[in-house]
């Protein structure tokens, strides 16, 4: 009998309202549904990251190949001299010292995510910084781990270690 009524009855809904009613069950429900198989999630993300995946390696290697001629830049100056003295004396390689010196970020945001079941366990926000849903950040980064080491058929013990979008850097 309810099956009769429903189609029309959210036909007749405002969209507003129907919305509102639907969004805590079908929350719940997609929620037990990804920590029940989070597989599904993987499926239904991989045609949509792959071409970002496919985007952020080739910009891997663009930047691999900035970094190495900035480096080149920097071996006959005297800056490039001071840092040549410090790798040595430190132990670390030329380009952490370069990289040291040249790279200014600030860390925004810091999440904490279990490996075995992808939920967010802790969040800290810096100040200033813009922050949306973070158990949604956290299980999208999950779905893209799980997408790539599924995609690579790496093991559980690897994955990606930087996710990068416009200015900002993800590290795992």
């Amino acid at each position: 009998a309810v099956g009769n009524v429903l189609p029309d009855a959210t036909a007749r809904a405002s969209h507003m309202q129907l919305g509102e009613a639907l969004a805590p069950a079908v929350e719940r429900a997609a929620q037990r549904s990804i920590q029940k198989n989070p597989q599904t999630l993987t499926d239904i993300l991989y045609p949509v990251f792959l071409p970002a995946i496919r985007k952020s390696i080739g910009e891997k290697i663009d930047q691999t190949f900035q970094s190495l001629n900035e480096s080149l830049r920097h071996i006959f100056t005297w800056h490039g001299l001071k840092w040549r003295f410090e790798a040595w004396r430190t132990g670390t390689s030329f380009s952490e010292v370069v990289l040291k010196h040249s790279l200014v970020y600030r860390v925004e945001h810091v999440f904490l995510i279990s490996r075995r079941s992808g939920l967010l366990i802790a969040h800290v926000t810096a100040e200033n910084a813009t922050s949306e849903d973070p158990q949604l950040i956290s299980s999208m980064l999950s779905a893209i781990q799980d997408f790539v080491k599924d995609s690579f058929n790496e093991k559980e013990n690897s994955g990606l270690d930087t996710i990068r979008f416009g200015e900002l850097r993800l590290w795992s």
